[in-house]
C-alpha cells in the first residue's frame, strides 16, 4: 500500500465563534456514490440551552460536503442532521450509499439530555436519492440502540455506551454488519455486530 498526498482541508464552524476546526472531525468520506466524493463529519456549534445537555450550549451536528475533483476542493458544508430538540449532540459514526435502494443510510452517536441520563446511545437517519445533501428523515426509533443494551446482552453490565458505530458492509439479506465500541471508565471494547 501506498499513500499520496491530495489536498488539505479545514472545517470551521461558520459562525466563526472559535476555531473549532479540530473538532470537526471523524470524517466519512463515500467514494462509491458516482463521480461526486461526499465527506460527512461532526460539527461545533453552540445554543442557548434548553433542554439540559451534559455539556450545556455546545453542540455536535452532521454536516456533508462535496467533491468533483476526487479530493482537491470541496463545496461549503450542508446540514443534513441537528441534535434539538430530543437530543443533545448527533456526532461520530458512519454514513453508507446503497446502490441498489438508491438510498442513504447514517448510524451516529446521539446523546440523550441529562433528564434521560445524558447517556451515549446509537442513532439512524435516512434519505433517498443518490446526493445527500438535503433533509433527512430520523428514525421513528431513535435510540436505534440504548445504553448498555449489546453489553447486557452479552453479559457484560459493566460495559456501556454504545457508540461510534462504523458499517463494514451490506449482506446479502439486506442487513449491515456493524462495529460499535462501549466503555468501562478505563478501557474501551469494539465488537462486530
Amino acid at each position: 500500500a501506498y499513500f499520496t498526498y491530495v489536498s488539505d482541508f479545514k472545517t470551521p464552524t461558520p459562525t466563526g465563534v472559535y476555531d473549532s476546526s479540530k473538532l470537526n472531525i471523524d470524517q466519512t468520506i463515500v467514494a462509491d456514490a458516482g463521480d461526486t466524493w461526499y465527506m460527512f463529519h461532526r460539527e461545533l456549534y453552540r445554543v442557548d440551552d434548553q433542554i439540559g445537555c451534559p455539556k450545556g450550549g455546545d453542540r455536535f451536528r452532521i454536516v456533508v460536503r462535496s467533491s468533483n475533483d476526487k479530493g482537491q476542493t470541496w463545496t461549503h458544508r450542508g446540514l443534513i442532521l441537528e441534535p434539538e430538540p430530543a437530543f443533545c449532540q448527533y456526532t461520530d459514526g458512519d454514513v453508507y450509499y446503497d446502490k441498489s435502494q438508491n438510498q442513504w443510510h447514517a448510524l451516529y452517536q446521539c446523546q440523550q439530555p441529562c433528564a434521560a441520563g445524558g447517556k451515549w446511545a446509537v442513532c439512524h437517519a435516512s434519505k433517498s436519492g443518490s446526493d445527500p445533501v438535503g433533509a433527512w428523515i430520523e428514525n421513528a426509533d431513535n435510540p436505534v440502540v440504548v445504553n448498555g443494551e449489546f453489553y447486557e446482552q452479552l453479559g457484560y453490565p459493566e460495559l456501556f455506551e454504545e457508540c461510534t458505530p462504523d458499517i463494514v458492509q451490506k449482506n446479502v439479506d439486506g442487513s449491515l454488519t456493524v462495529t460499535i465500541h462501549g466503555v468501562e471508565g478505563v478501557g474501551a471494547y469494539w465488537n462486530l455486530y
